[in-house]
C-alpha cells in the first residue's frame, strides 16, 4: 500500500509508489469509483531536482507558456521561501512517462470509438515521443520555478535574501553568508542542508491529455490565461496542429514578434497565434465559394472561430493557401525592420494589403511582391496618411469642418477610430480607405519593381510561389529560408523543371522546385549527359 507524503530522493522511488495500489483502494478494498487518474503525493527533495531536473520535460511550445525569464525581485522571492520554511506553498505538477505510456497501451486494446480510439493514439504518441528524449516526467506545472531552482543549485545563479529573513545561516555558532552567495561556495554542511529540503509534488498518470489540460488551466489561475491559450493546449485538430507546428515552431518567430505589439494575448500566451486565428475565418470569407461557413458579417469574435479548435480536419489545401499570406506578412515585416511595433490593427490592415495584392486582385491582376522591405515601407506610409487625412470631420468641399470658437471638429468616423476596435463594420470601413490608395499607388508600386504581375511574362511562378509549394524545401531537400528568396546574404535559387521541358516538362508548381546556380547547372550538365 501506498504511503503518501513521504520523502524521496530517487526515481526509483517514484516507480515503486505507482507500481502499489493506490493509497485509498488499499485501504477501501470494497468501494469502486470507476476508472481514476491516479495521482500519488511525494516531498521530492532540492537533491532530486538537481540530480533529475534534465530527465524533467517541458513541452514550452504546446502545454507550457513560453519561458519568461524571472526579474531579479521574483527569484530574491521565491529562492527566500525556499530556504526559509515556506517551501511547500507551491506545488510542482508532474506525469509519469513510462506508466502513463503503459496506461495508454492498455487502452487501446479496449473496445473504443473511433474518436477514442484517434484520441488516444495520439496521447500515446505524445509521450512516446518525450520518452524518445530520454524524459521519465512531464511538468505540467512549476516550470520555471524548476528552472530557478536548478540554476541556483547548480551555481548559475545566487541570490538576495528579501524581508527580515537572515542573510546568514550559522554552524556551530559561526555564521556563513547565504545572502549573494552561490550554492558551490556554502560549507558541505549547510549544502546537504539545503539538499533535504523537500517540495511538496504530485505526480499524475493513467490520464488521457484533455485531462493534464484541464489540471495546466485551473493551476494557472492566479496568473489568467487567455481564452485562446487555453483552447490550444493539447488540442490536435488541423488549424491547431498548424499554429504549433508552422506559426510557433517558425525560426523566424522571435524576430518578428518583436518588431509586434502583442497585448491580449500576450506573445507567452500565443498572441501571434491568436492574429492568425482570427484572420483565417476572414480569410475563408474571401473566397467565391467557401467549402467553410462563416458569418456574414465576421466579428473576428472567438466565438465566431472556435470551431478552428473543434472541427478535426480543414479542407484540403485552406491552410497552405493562407499560410502563403501569413508567411509573406512575416516576410515583409523582418524586411522592412520597422522602426516602431506594429499595432494588432495595423498588423491586421497590412493582412488585407497582401492577400489584396497576391490573391485578392487589383483590376483583374494579382502581383507578386517582390521588395518586401519597401512593401511594408510603403504601407505604413500610406496608414500615418489614411490617419492624418480622415482625422477632422470635413464639408462637402473638402475643407474641415470648425466649431464655434473656430477649432477642428474630429471625425467621429475617422480611420484612427476605426482602428480602435477590430469588428467586421470598422474593418470594411478601413477596408474602404485602404482601397483608395490602393488603386491609386499599385502602378507606381510597380513601376519601381516592388510588385510583378502574377502570370505574366515579367514574372511567371515566383521563387516564393514554388518554395512554398514544396514546403520551404529545396530540390536537395534543404530549407528555405527568407533570405534565400529576399537577400543577396542567402542561397542564389534558380526556378528548376523536375522533368526538363525539353522532354515535354511544363514549368508548373508540380513540375518545379528550387535548385542553387550550382546545382541547377550540375544537374542540366547531368541530362545534356544522358541525353547525349
Amino acid at each position: 500500500m501506498s504511503t503518501p507524503f513521504t520523502n524521496t530522493n530517487n526515481a526509483e522511488d517514484i516507480a515503486k509508489r505507482f507500481q502499489s495500489t493506490d493509497y485509498l483502494s488499499a485501504k477501501h478494498p470494497d468501494v469502486y469509483r470507476g476508472p481514476i487518474v491516479r495521482s500519488e503525493s511525494f516531498h521530492l527533495t532540492l537533491e532530486w531536482i538537481r540530480k533529475y531536473y534534465n530527465k524533467i520535460a517541458i513541452d514550452w511550445k504546446e502545454l507550457q507558456r513560453f519561458f519568461e525569464p524571472w526579474e531579479d525581485e521574483a527569484i530574491n522571492s521565491y529562492l527566500t521561501t525556499v530556504l526559509n520554511g515556506m517551501e511547500k506553498k507551491d506545488l510542482f505538477q508532474l506525469v509519469d512517462i513510462e506508466t502513463q505510456i503503459d496506461w495508454l497501451k492498455e487502452k487501446l486494446t479496449e473496445s473504443l470509438s473511433d474518436n477514442d480510439k484517434e484520441k488516444f493514439k495520439y496521447c500515446l504518441q505524445y509521450f512516446e515521443e518525450w520518452k524518445d528524449t530520454g524524459a521519465k516526467w512531464l511538468c505540467i506545472d512549476g516550470q520555471h520555478r524548476l528552472f530557478y531552482l536548478h540554476q541556483y543549485l547548480t551555481s548559475k545563479i545566487s541570490f538576495e535574501t528579501i524581508g527580515t529573513y537572515s542573510k546568514e545561516w550559522f554552524f556551530n555558532n559561526r555564521p556563513y553568508k547565504i545572502s549573494e552567495t552561490k550554492f558551490e561556495s556554502y560549507i558541505p554542511q549547510i549544502q546537504d542542508y539545503i539538499n533535504d529540503i523537500s517540495l511538496q509534488t504530485t505526480i499524475y498518470t493513467a490520464a488521457p491529455l484533455d485531462v493534464y489540460s484541464m489540471i495546466f488551466s485551473s493551476s494557472n489561475k492566479g496568473r489568467a490565461v487567455h481564452s485562446h491559450e487555453d483552447r490550444m493546449i493539447l488540442n490536435n485538430t488541423d488549424f491547431c496542429a498548424y499554429l504549433k507546428d508552422k506559426i510557433l515552431s517558425s525560426s523566424f518567430r522571435d524576430e518578428f514578434t518583436s518588431y509586434i505589439k502583442f497585448t491580449s494575448p500576450s506573445i507567452a500566451q500565443k498572441g501571434d497565434t491568436y492574429f492568425v486565428t482570427r484572420m483565417f475565418p476572414w480569410w475563408c470569407s474571401q473566397k467565391d465559394k467557401s467549402l467553410i461557413t462563416i458569418p456574414n458579417n465576421y466579428n473576428f469574435k472567438d466565438s465566431e472561430n472556435d470551431f478552428l479548435f473543434e472541427v478535426s480536419s480543414m479542407p484540403s489545401g485552406y491552410i497552405a493557401e493562407f499560410d502563403k499570406v501569413v508567411q509573406m506578412v512575416v516576410t515583409c515585416v523582418l524586411h522592412g525592420k520597422p522602426n516602431k511595433k506594429i499595432n494588432q490593427a495595423t498588423l491586421t490592415n497590412f493582412f488585407y494589403y497582401v492577400w489584396k495584392f497576391t490573391e485578392g486582385g487589383i483590376v483583374d491582376k494579382k502581383y507578386t511582391i517582390e521588395v518586401p522591405g519597401d512593401f511594408l515601407t510603403e504601407f505604413l506610409l500610406k496608414e500615418d496618411m489614411r490617419k492624418k487625412r480622415t482625422e477632422f470631420a470635413t464639408n462637402p468641399d473638402g475643407s474641415i469642418v470648425l466649431d464655434a470658437v473656430g477649432m477642428p471638429i474630429e471625425n467621429a468616423e475617422s480611420y484612427t477610430r476605426k482602428c480602435k476596435q477590430q469588428t467586421f463594420q470598422n474593418f470594411k470601413k478601413r477596408i474602404a480607405e485602404m482601397e483608395n490608395d490602393i488603386y491609386n499607388d499599385f502602378q507606381e508600386l510597380h513601376n519601381t519593381g516592388i510588385i510583378k504581375p502574377k502570370g505574366s511574362r515579367e514574372s511567371s511562378l515566383s521563387t516564393f510561389d514554388v518554395a512554398a509549394a514544396n514546403d520551404f524545401k529545396d530540390g536537395k531537400g534543404n530549407d528555405i529560408t527568407s533570405k534565400d528568396l529576399y537577400s543577396q546574404q542567402g542561397k542564389s535559387l534558380e526556378i528548376n523543371e523536375i522533368e526538363p521541358v525539353s522532354a515535354g516538362g511544363k514549368r508548373t508548381l508540380d513540375n518545379v522546385n528550387l535548385l542553387t546556380s550550382q546545382d541547377n547547372k550540375a544537374e542540366y550538365n547531368k541530362i545534356q549527359k544522358y541525353n547525349k
